[in-house]
């Protein structure tokens, strides 16, 4: 008969690598907030892999989006206020919004 023996030494543990697929795979970006008003939509989120907060907006009355990288210290407050801290070359616009009626006679 053999006999196991273990340690309860916690430094002599060993850790057999993970095969879960769930832990080795980028967990994606998480939704911290998310508000909707009068055509805005804002949602703040949280990208684990690179440790990075991101604004993104929408306008629906104009069709302008954007999206924004802010320091972790004005986060929120770029969510609640994200045309405090985008630029004009942060935004852009949906393509059927940019296409104007001809204006051309006999169009």
């Amino acid at each position: 008969m053999s006999k196991i023996s273990r340690s309860t030494k916690s430094s002599e543990l060993s850790t057999a690598p993970a095969n879960d697929s769930c832990e080795q795979t980028d967990p994606g970006p998480r939704e911290l907030a998310h508000r909707s008003n009068h055509g805005l939509e804002v949602t703040l989120l949280w990208h684990p892999a690179l440790d990075e907060i991101t604004v993104s907006g929408s306008d629906h009355l104009t069709g302008a989006r954007f999206e924004i990288r802010p320091e972790r210290h004005v986060a929120l407050d770029a969510y609640y206020h994200p045309y405090s801290y985008v630029t004009e070359s942060d935004i852009s616009y949906e393509a059927h919004r940019l296409v104007e009626p001809s204006t051309s006679p006999g169009a």
